[in-house]
């Protein structure tokens, strides 16, 4: 689960092998409406028993832990971890089947 630190915002409920967040809510798992996110913003993946998420070239970047990734660079998720996709952000916490 990614929690959002945005009270306007709903959480995401991370589920299957392959989450993506953005703003086009017809191609999108996780949707954000928000103007800084783009539209096919990240993936969220789960390999195993974790779970890595990948910068998809977006406009205003995702940060893990006020890092920057790079674009398509993927990063293992912790629990506690900050996420943030443009100047949204969540963290990332424990539900059965989820991040």
């Amino acid at each position: 689960m990614l929690y959002s630190l945005d009270p306007s915002l709903e959480s995401l409920p991370v589920s299957g092998d392959y989450f993506l967040v953005g703003k086009k809510q017809d191609a999108v798992d996780g949707f954000i409406d928000h103007p800084g996110v783009s539209r096919i913003h990240a993936r969220i993946e789960k390999r195993e028993q974790s779970y890595y998420v990948t910068d998809l070239n977006s406009t205003n970047g995702t940060y893990l832990n006020r890092k920057l990734l790079g674009v398509n660079e993927t990063v293992l998720l912790h629990v506690g971890d900050v996420l943030r996709f443009a100047d949204v952000e969540y963290t990332v916490g424990t539900a059965m089947g989820t991040v």
